[in-house]
């Protein structure tokens, strides 16, 4: 079975969990990783998912600390990690 296959498979069974939500609303004005923080940051998550290609994104630095990361990927993950 293709990864991407299996990949969906397994999001649409998490789906069907009643506490996992991924809706996050635009906020004009703000930096999307930040918008994205306010609603749902991955150090309070049980299970964070992350399907990657070619890139991680865009660079992003932690308003809080002022430390630099290579992207939001790269920060939720030092942020889960911490």
């Amino acid at each position: 079975m293709p990864k991407r296959r299996l990949a969906e498979q397994v999001v649409q069974r998490l789906s069907r969990l009643p506490y996992l939500t991924e809706r996050v609303p635009a906020e004009v004005g703000k930096l999307p990783q930040f918008t994205v923080d306010n609603y749902l940051r991955a150090d309070q998550c049980g299970i964070v998912f992350c399907i990657l290609c070619q890139c991680m994104g865009t660079a992003v630095t932690d308003p809080k600390t002022k430390e630099q990361f290579q992207s939001g990927t790269e920060f939720e993950a030092a942020i889960q990690g911490s």
